[in-house]
């Protein structure tokens, strides 16, 4: 079997919701995968050494997910606890079978044999061959019985959800059902004219939506009539200017200049003096009660607009049939009465308008129609109306799940009865039963062979071998593998127990550890799919070409350019690792070959990764300080929180500046010490320190996640870029000129 995707994966660390992209390639014989640090890389193992292992992840126990083999066939986690022919190397492999404090569990590998031990061994797995085909027949039937019953399940169901019209029906909601009426003999089944009833009321379609009943609030026509009446009949007194009075535009226009002039002597038309008593006169004219009657009349012009009904009466097919045409009827004669209020009260407007010219004389507004007690009887009407329509709804969605849970139950007991549900159920069980006792008698066979296995292993041979990788590995034999009294692995450094062992030599005793349990007895590496999980230390890469080296050796036929395996996962953060790797890889045919990169994505919404093709940049660059400087700069184009490595971005930047000092000043300095050498203005070296080191020295996930705001990024990018420029145009017009067009290239690509 070869994998040929992760078809999804849900709520696995940081992969949230992932699922597989197909316009990347499938997996090949020969996979890499880049990624930095916490962008998932070991999830994706993770996932694979719970199909090695048959289980999930103890971290994970409500995760989901899904890979599909060459052939079609795809495995969930509801797959197991069968196991794939899958063998990984990762840090929970590491964790799983090395404990530093207590020794290394040793690997049994079948060799010389004791024949007495052999026949009794071969007689043990005869037997177990046997009982293992009573099981199967016993699975075999019991499949047959279920899968007949839940076939008939969800055919059941698909035929009630088509019936019915439901948008989710199955087999999931159907069964508790059946099992909830699957003992009842006495009730009787519906006649066929009844269920077609029922289903007639729950198909149903015409079901309208509650209307919103009508507010308006109807004004007193008599006490507003009264009150514009007593209003009009004002007459104003002063000392009245006739020829004003019998000229309403000219006492307007003589109104309006006398405002003009208060206080000037001067005519502003004209520019002659102002006869002495002319604005006494007008003052005496238009006087204190002349302003007060002008703004009362305009007060009570607005307080009699807004008692004007607005309504926005429903359309008549908002309403159920039969009070369509009743409402129709109410809405005409509504909209004619309210017109006819309106109009009263736009009379009225009218006449106070009008009196505002008419200030020094009596006016009145005369009779008026006054339908305000017809306008709240058929506003009354509608609500009733509506109250109606409302109370049919309401009682429409009852009879509609009265009828639903009589159709369900009807279907559930008819279906029990026919399908002989109840029997069925029991005849499960009684095989399960059966199932667990072949089960337990298995257990007890393979104790016997496990006993037997474990006195004809080997565990001296299994030592030398281990011996023979970390040799090759270290390329000397300083540390070894001894087996104590008890069976055990012991390591020792030049004879004496090893203590203190870094993390590089860790990862190689796992790694080599790893590799000898690949050659056991129940391992055959041509039917393996091996994936490798950065078996380059984070935090020791001395022994980087003896692990290149070793695993191309193990796994790598150098004449004929295939795998040893049956394919091949390498997965890394290291980018030196990654070239070498990669160029290995370049050398074989382009159809046994895929690249990908793990991408982490950060911003206020997200944070999860999902799996990309590896951009073409990382293909063509062999240097990492090239691939920083076009992250970097391509930055700078696009400072979007979107940008892929937003949030490792001060570590790219620390990474490039310790980079360009080391070739430009030959400093051996860290980041921080070079600084000022490289950015000269105080106060944009200081932001710069503070950036690159608050968000790039912490191994914390959360610190990482922790970037600056998007300005502050592209100041801080702008910063650095401006002061390799300046300190050296040649280089970094280079970098921009032939780097950039690859990166972006590589990135619409």
């Amino acid at each position: 079997m070869s994998i040929k995707q992760i078809r999804k994966v849900r709520d696995f660390g940081i992969f949230k919701k992932l699922d597989w992209d197909n316009t990347i390639p499938d997996f090949n014989h020969f996979n890499l995968t880049y990624g930095w640090n916490y962008c998932g890389k070991t999830t994706i193992s993770r996932i694979f050494r719970c199909y090695e292992i048959g289980a999930k992840h103890s971290d994970y126990e409500t995760a989901t997910f899904e890979i599909e083999d060459t052939e079609g066939n795809r495995y969930s986690e509801l797959s197991f606890p069968s196991k794939l022919n899958i063998r990984v190397f990762n840090t929970d492999f590491i964790s799983d079978n090395l404990k530093w404090n207590e020794g290394i569990e040793p690997i049994f590998m079948l060799g010389e044999q004791n024949i007495k031990l052999q026949g009794d061994l071969d007689v043990e797995k005869i037997n177990r061959g046997k009982v293992l085909e009573k099981l199967q027949r016993q699975e075999e039937n019991e499949r047959g019985i279920a899968n007949k019953i839940y076939s008939a399940l969800s055919n059941k169901a698909s035929e009630i959800k088509n019936t019915l019209i439901l948008t989710t029906f199955d087999k999931r909601h159907f069964e508790p059902k059946v099992i909830a009426v699957s003992k009842d003999k006495t009730t009787s089944l519906l006649s066929p004219t009844e269920v077609q009833n029922l289903i007639e009321i729950y198909r149903s379609t015409e079901k309208k939506a509650e209307l919103v009943p009508l507010i308006a609030k109807a004004p007193n026509i008599p006490a507003l009539h009264k009150e514009i009446n007593d209003l009009l009949s004002i007459i104003v007194t002063a000392k009245v200017i006739e020829r004003l009075k019998t000229n309403s535009e000219l006492n307007e226009w003589v109104k309006m200049g006398k405002e003009l002039h208060n206080d000037k002597a001067k005519c502003e038309f004209c520019g002659n003096d102002l006869p002495s008593d002319l604005l006494e006169n007008l003052n005496k004219h238009f006087s204190k009660d002349y302003d007060e009657l002008l703004i009362n009349l305009a007060k009570k012009i607005k307080e009699t607009e807004s008692q004007k009904i607005n309504l926005s009466l429903p359309d008549s097919a908002n309403f159920y049939t039969e009070f369509q045409s009743i409402y129709q009827k109410l809405k005409s004669d509504a909209e004619k009465e309210i017109a006819i209020l309106n109009k009263t009260l736009q009379t009225m407007m009218e006449k106070l308008e009008g009196k505002k010219t008419k200030v020094f004389e009596r006016v009145e507004v005369g009779a008026v129609i006054d339908n305000v007690n017809i306008v709240s009887s058929i506003i009354a009407k509608i609500n009733d109306l509506i109250k109606k329509h409302n109370q049919k709804t309401s009682e429409f969605d009852k009879q509609k799940v009265a009828a639903y849970e009589k159709l369900i139950t009807n279907y559930s007991l008819e279906f029990a009865r026919t399908q002989k549900y109840e029997e069925t159920q029991n005849a499960i069980i009684n095989l399960s039963i059966e199932i667990e006792s072949t089960k337990a008698e298995i257990i007890q066979i393979d104790k016997k062979i496990t006993s037997i296995e474990e006195r004809l292993s080997e565990t001296v041979k299994g030592a030398e071998k281990v011996n023979e990788y970390l040799s090759q590995y270290f390329g000397k034999e300083d540390i070894k593998a001894k087996v104590t009294p008890d069976n055990k692995f012991q390591l020792l450094r030049a004879g004496h127990i090893a203590k203190n062992l870094s993390e590089g030599e860790k990862t190689a005793i796992a790694f080599a550890y790893f590799i000898t349990k690949l050659e056991d007895k129940n391992t055959t590496l041509a039917d393996t799919v091996i994936y490798l999980d950065d078996p380059i230390s984070s935090l020791d890469s001395n022994h980087l070409f003896n692990t290149y080296s070793f695993i191309r050796t193990k796994f790598y036929d150098e004449p004929t350019r295939t795998l040893k395996c049956k394919q091949l996962f390498i997965s890394t953060h290291n980018f030196e690792f990654f070239n070498l790797i990669k160029d290995w890889f370049m050398k074989v045919k382009e159809k046994y070959k895929s690249f990908y990169l793990v991408e982490r994505t950060t911003n206020d919404t997200k944070d999860e990764s999902k799996i990309i093709q590896l951009p073409g940049l990382l293909l063509k660059f062999k240097s990492e300080y090239c691939y920083l400087f076009s992250l970097i700069y391509n930055f700078k184009q696009t400072p979007s929180k979107d940008f892929e490595q937003l949030y490792n971005l001060p570590n790219i930047i620390r990474r490039y500046l310790e980079a360009f000092a080391a070739f430009k000043y030959l400093s051996t300095r860290n980041v921080d010490e070079n600084l000022d050498q490289l950015i000269t203005d105080t106060v944009k070296c200081e932001r710069v320190r503070k950036f690159i080191h608050y968000h790039s020295h912490s191994l914390s996930t959360n610190r990482i996640m922790q970037f600056s705001d998007i300005k502050e990024c592209a100041d801080i990018v702008d910063i650095v870029l401006k002061a390799v420029e300046t300190i050296d145009k040649d280089h970094y017009n280079s970098l921009v000129t032939e780097l950039t067009p690859l990166a972006i290239s590589a990135t619409t690509s």
